[in-house]
């Protein structure tokens, strides 16, 4: 199933608001393994010093 079908059908849009998806390529290989190490368990972002970028420890 497509992102923004799924979106769709999960928040009930018919459309979905102009820049209510923004996928980039990967750029920075290790934070991209820190988000998703975060992503996967919160435990290791406050024990790796990661925070979300309204600067907010996660977990």
């Amino acid at each position: 199933m497509a992102l923004d079908r799924r979106l769709r059908q999960q928040f009930g849009f018919s459309t979905l608001p102009i820049g209510a998806l923004d996928i980039r390529s990967i750029t920075n290989d290790e934070g991209a393994k820190l988000y998703m190490v975060k992503t996967l368990d919160p435990h290791f972002a406050r024990l790796w010093g990661i925070r979300s970028e309204d600067g907010v420890d996660s977990g």
